[in-house]
């Protein structure tokens, strides 16, 4: 799950480490700190951005609430099912 819009596509080995370092902190501004505070995180389908590429919302727990994470999940599926994606190779069932 990203803070801002994904950056365009460069050649990062080509930088050093602070230039990689920065612009990753920027992007990943919110996952951080939970993993760092003990709570456990996940991102869940919210939606899509005009430009197409999916939105997601994070949701956090206190610590030990992994099970209550994944309930929320499921929960929250059930009533509204997340689209499904399909790799280049795979083909829809009939």
């Amino acid at each position: 799950m990203l803070a801002t819009m994904p950056p365009e596509s460069e050649h990062w080995s080509d930088k050093g480490w602070l230039a990689n370092a920065v612009p990753s902190i920027q992007l990943t501004a919110f996952l951080g700190p939970w993993d760092l505070a003990g709570h456990p995180a996940m991102s869940i389908p919210a939606g899509r951005h005009p430009s197409g590429l999916p939105i997601g919302v994070q949701l956090v727990a206190p610590p030990g609430g992994e099970a209550r994470l994944l309930t929320l999940a499921a929960q929250l599926e059930a009533l509204n099912p997340w689209p499904q994606t399909l790799t280049i190779n795979e083909q829809p069932h009939p």
